[in-house]
């Protein structure tokens, strides 16, 4: 990631390790607490309508109620102008899309297992 381009640049408690991926809302980085050093992933979304912020407010409530051991806990949610900056547990390994495409696709009963979760 371009220095230029971190939204964490200058921020007193996160900076910013590397860039892990890009959504369609957004982007993930990989960064690290200044006080505890301890490694999170950043997910900005940059809300610019309401739809945005619609979205960005359910996914924020929906995933405060999820406390579950198999679920990324969300840690905080912070304006990092011009982003909606959602803290979340890093879990290295890649996400479930990852797991998939490398597997190329999953057994039925592996995918219930999952689902199940």
């Amino acid at each position: 990631m371009d220095p230029k381009d971190d939204p964490l640049i200058n921020h007193p408690r996160y900076r910013t390790l590397k860039y892990i991926n890009k959504g369609s809302f957004g982007f993930v980085v990989l960064a690290e607490s200044r006080d505890t050093r301890e490694t999170v992933a950043i997910k900005f979304v940059e809300v610019t309508n309401e739809s945005d912020r619609k979205h960005s407010h359910r996914e924020i409530m929906n995933h405060q109620s999820l406390l579950h051991p198999h679920v990324v806990q969300l840690k905080e949610v912070m304006c990092v102008p011009p982003f909606l900056a959602i803290v979340m547990e890093f879990v290295p390994g890649g996400d479930m899309f990852q797991y998939v495409v490398s597997r190329r696709g999953l057994p039925e009963a592996e995918a219930r297992w999952f689902f199940q979760q």
